[in-house]
């Protein structure tokens, strides 16, 4: 899974911002715009903005450490673009959404967000938010589980 960096407003002028940015966001869509088909039954946005997928998040099998190197690299990289962003006016929230699978036979999940990452995200004036997905266990990695020496002798003394 990925994550996606969101930016939007009611008032945001989405097209004046992305005139001036190397960045090539989508969607991008604008208030009062009908939804696409499928995605909110026919209602319209209340927000312009737009979605960009956080390069180098999207790694096939990468676990969230993974995603969270590559969001850190992202807000360092992006460090200006970031700063015009939030100055920008009309701007209401931006947000760094994290993928995170949640693997059927798990009941729950636990997410917290590393303390470096917590702060440059705060320093750009970006949200951190997690989106917990359930998946089939079989489309993520599993992870090794490790053997116990302490149960193998358990058992080996339980057979005897």
């Amino acid at each position: 899974m990925k994550c996606v960096f969101r930016a939007y407003g009611e008032a945001f002028d989405v097209d004046a911002f992305l005139t001036h940015s190397r960045w090539r966001p989508q969607p991008i869509f604008h208030a009062g715009e009908r939804r696409t088909p499928g995605s909110g039954g026919g209602r319209v946005h209340r927000y312009s903005g737009f979605h960009l997928g956080v390069p180098g998040s999207d790694t096939p099998g990468a676990v969230f450490a993974q995603q969270v190197e590559a969001v850190l690299t992202f807000l360092v990289r992006e460090r200006a673009e970031l700063e015009r962003l939030s100055a920008f006016p009309g701007l209401e929230l931006s947000v760094l959404d994290f993928g995170v699978p949640l693997r059927e036979e798990l009941a729950m999940l636990t997410v917290s967000f590393p303390l470096p990452l917590v702060q440059a995200a705060a320093k750009a004036h970006v949200a951190l938010q997690a989106t917990i997905y359930r998946t089939a266990e079989s489309s993520i990695p599993s992870v090794p589980k490790r053997s116990n020496p302490r149960s193998a002798a358990s058992r080996k003394r339980a057979k005897a």
